[in-house]
Protein backbone atom coordinates (compact mmCIF):
# COMPACT_ATOMS: atom_id res chain seq x y z
CA UNK A 1 0.00 0.00 0.00
CA UNK A 2 1.54 3.41 -0.77
CA UNK A 3 0.97 6.86 1.62
CA UNK A 4 -2.24 7.09 3.26
CA UNK A 5 -4.20 3.97 1.39
CA UNK A 6 -6.03 1.77 4.34
CA UNK A 7 -6.99 -1.93 4.04
CA UNK A 8 -10.04 -2.15 5.37
CA UNK A 9 -11.86 -5.36 6.90
CA UNK A 10 -15.29 -6.12 8.06
CA UNK A 11 -15.77 -9.31 9.55
CA UNK A 12 -19.07 -10.76 10.89
CA UNK A 13 -19.56 -13.43 14.24
CA UNK A 14 -22.58 -15.60 14.35
CA UNK A 15 -23.41 -16.80 17.72
CA UNK A 16 -25.81 -19.90 18.06
CA UNK A 17 -28.27 -18.59 20.30
CA UNK A 18 -29.12 -21.84 21.94
CA UNK A 19 -25.22 -22.37 22.97
CA UNK A 20 -24.35 -18.86 23.75
CA UNK A 21 -26.51 -15.66 24.82
CA UNK A 22 -26.61 -12.28 23.66
CA UNK A 23 -24.90 -10.96 27.02
CA UNK A 24 -21.98 -13.40 26.18
CA UNK A 25 -21.69 -12.52 22.67
CA UNK A 26 -21.89 -8.72 23.27
CA UNK A 27 -18.68 -9.39 26.04
CA UNK A 28 -16.87 -11.32 23.88
CA UNK A 29 -17.00 -8.56 21.04
CA UNK A 30 -16.18 -6.11 23.62
CA UNK A 31 -13.05 -8.25 24.51
CA UNK A 32 -12.34 -8.86 20.79
CA UNK A 33 -12.02 -5.24 20.48
CA UNK A 34 -10.03 -4.45 23.32
CA UNK A 35 -7.46 -7.22 22.24
CA UNK A 36 -7.58 -5.50 18.59
CA UNK A 37 -6.87 -1.94 19.32
CA UNK A 38 -3.97 -3.57 22.35
CA UNK A 39 -2.19 -5.34 19.40
CA UNK A 40 -2.26 -1.54 17.49
CA UNK A 41 -5.37 -2.78 14.93
CA UNK A 42 -7.82 0.02 15.17
CA UNK A 43 -11.24 -1.42 15.67
CA UNK A 44 -12.89 1.60 14.42
CA UNK A 45 -16.80 0.65 14.12
CA UNK A 46 -16.19 -2.06 16.10
CA UNK A 47 -20.30 -2.94 17.21
CA UNK A 48 -22.46 -5.54 18.70
CA UNK A 49 -25.97 -6.39 17.84
CA UNK A 50 -27.96 -8.88 19.30
CA UNK A 51 -31.41 -10.39 18.61
CA UNK A 52 -32.50 -12.90 16.13
CA UNK A 53 -30.78 -12.07 12.83
CA UNK A 54 -31.18 -15.84 11.57
CA UNK A 55 -33.95 -18.49 10.95
CA UNK A 56 -31.22 -20.63 13.08
CA UNK A 57 -31.14 -18.59 16.25
CA UNK A 58 -32.38 -20.38 19.43
CA UNK A 59 -35.63 -22.56 18.60
CA UNK A 60 -35.28 -24.91 15.59
CA UNK A 61 -38.82 -26.07 13.89
CA UNK A 62 -38.16 -29.46 12.29
CA UNK A 63 -35.42 -30.94 10.38
CA UNK A 64 -34.70 -27.72 8.06
CA UNK A 65 -34.60 -25.45 10.95
CA UNK A 66 -31.84 -28.18 12.24
CA UNK A 67 -30.27 -28.22 8.84
CA UNK A 68 -29.99 -24.38 8.81
CA UNK A 69 -28.60 -24.34 12.02
CA UNK A 70 -25.91 -26.61 11.50
CA UNK A 71 -24.77 -24.93 7.77
CA UNK A 72 -24.89 -21.70 9.54
CA UNK A 73 -22.76 -22.79 12.28
CA UNK A 74 -19.65 -23.74 9.87
CA UNK A 75 -20.06 -22.18 6.43
CA UNK A 76 -17.52 -23.36 5.28
CA UNK A 77 -19.08 -26.97 4.82
CA UNK A 78 -22.31 -25.72 4.35
CA UNK A 79 -22.63 -26.95 1.02
CA UNK A 80 -21.06 -30.35 1.39
CA UNK A 81 -23.31 -31.18 4.43
CA UNK A 82 -26.74 -29.56 3.03
CA UNK A 83 -24.89 -32.25 -0.34
CA UNK A 84 -24.92 -35.20 2.04
CA UNK A 85 -28.19 -34.67 3.53
CA UNK A 86 -29.80 -34.39 0.09
CA UNK A 87 -28.06 -37.11 -1.16
CA UNK A 88 -29.21 -39.19 1.94
CA UNK A 89 -32.64 -38.54 1.48
CA UNK A 90 -32.49 -38.89 -2.60
CA UNK A 91 -31.46 -43.02 -1.63
CA UNK A 92 -34.64 -43.01 1.06
CA UNK A 93 -33.22 -42.19 4.53
CA UNK A 94 -35.34 -40.31 6.90
CA UNK A 95 -33.59 -37.01 8.18
CA UNK A 96 -34.78 -37.36 11.76
CA UNK A 97 -33.93 -35.05 14.97
CA UNK A 98 -32.51 -36.28 17.92
CA UNK A 99 -34.65 -35.54 21.13
CA UNK A 100 -33.63 -32.72 23.48
CA UNK A 101 -31.34 -33.83 26.50
CA UNK A 102 -30.38 -31.50 28.86
CA UNK A 103 -32.02 -28.27 29.69
CA UNK A 104 -34.14 -29.14 26.75
CA UNK A 105 -31.31 -27.96 24.26
CA UNK A 106 -31.77 -30.27 21.04
CA UNK A 107 -28.16 -32.03 19.82
CA UNK A 108 -26.62 -30.65 17.31
CA UNK A 109 -27.22 -33.40 14.68
CA UNK A 110 -29.97 -35.08 12.39
CA UNK A 111 -30.09 -38.82 12.45
CA UNK A 112 -30.60 -40.53 8.83
CA UNK A 113 -32.38 -43.69 9.02
CA UNK A 114 -32.69 -46.64 6.81
CA UNK A 115 -37.02 -47.01 7.38
CA UNK A 116 -36.85 -50.47 5.94
CA UNK A 117 -34.04 -51.45 8.34
CA UNK A 118 -35.08 -48.70 11.10
CA UNK A 119 -31.11 -48.93 11.47
CA UNK A 120 -29.45 -45.38 11.74
CA UNK A 121 -27.00 -44.91 9.29
CA UNK A 122 -25.30 -42.02 10.17
CA UNK A 123 -25.42 -38.29 12.04
CA UNK A 124 -25.06 -35.20 10.23
CA UNK A 125 -23.08 -32.42 12.30
CA UNK A 126 -21.72 -29.50 10.78
CA UNK A 127 -18.63 -30.72 9.56
CA UNK A 128 -18.61 -34.43 10.26
CA UNK A 129 -20.82 -37.69 9.63
CA UNK A 130 -20.71 -40.10 12.69
CA UNK A 131 -22.06 -43.73 11.00
CA UNK A 132 -23.66 -45.52 13.84
CA UNK A 133 -23.38 -48.68 12.80
CA UNK A 134 -20.29 -50.78 14.33
CA UNK A 135 -19.96 -53.13 11.79
CA UNK A 136 -19.19 -50.61 8.71
CA UNK A 137 -16.77 -48.86 11.26
CA UNK A 138 -14.77 -51.94 10.81
CA UNK A 139 -15.30 -52.31 7.69
CA UNK A 140 -14.85 -48.71 6.78
CA UNK A 141 -11.18 -48.74 8.53
CA UNK A 142 -8.11 -48.05 6.07
CA UNK A 143 -10.38 -46.05 3.97
CA UNK A 144 -9.79 -42.90 2.13
CA UNK A 145 -11.62 -40.02 3.87
CA UNK A 146 -12.77 -42.13 7.06
CA UNK A 147 -11.32 -42.09 10.35
CA UNK A 148 -12.45 -44.16 13.36
CA UNK A 149 -12.43 -43.78 17.25
CA UNK A 150 -13.56 -46.72 19.65
CA UNK A 151 -17.56 -46.44 18.87
CA UNK A 152 -17.85 -45.03 15.13
CA UNK A 153 -16.33 -44.23 11.75
CA UNK A 154 -16.83 -40.62 10.56
CA UNK A 155 -16.13 -38.43 7.61
CA UNK A 156 -14.84 -35.30 7.40
CA UNK A 157 -16.83 -33.01 5.10
CA UNK A 158 -13.65 -31.37 4.13
CA UNK A 159 -13.75 -31.96 -0.08
CA UNK A 160 -16.31 -33.08 -3.00
CA UNK A 161 -14.57 -36.46 -2.45
CA UNK A 162 -15.32 -37.27 1.14
CA UNK A 163 -18.90 -36.08 0.51
CA UNK A 164 -19.72 -38.74 -2.55
CA UNK A 165 -17.56 -41.63 -1.00
CA UNK A 166 -19.96 -40.95 1.84
CA UNK A 167 -23.34 -41.16 -0.07
CA UNK A 168 -21.71 -43.96 -2.35
CA UNK A 169 -21.44 -45.93 1.30
CA UNK A 170 -24.94 -45.38 1.83
CA UNK A 171 -25.85 -46.22 -1.55
CA UNK A 172 -24.28 -49.25 -0.89
CA UNK A 173 -26.21 -50.21 2.12
CA UNK A 174 -29.60 -50.29 0.35
CA UNK A 175 -28.16 -52.44 -2.82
Amino acid sequence: MKGNDWLSVAVTVAFDGAKTSPEEAAEWVAKFAGQAGAAGIAPAGTTATTGVTSPHHGEVDGVQGQLDRLTAYSPAFASRVRRVHEGLVELGYVATLPAPRKAERLPSYISCVDPVTSKNFANLNSVKAYIQRRELRDQLEGQPHVGVDSRYAHVALVSDEATAFLIDVAKKLKE
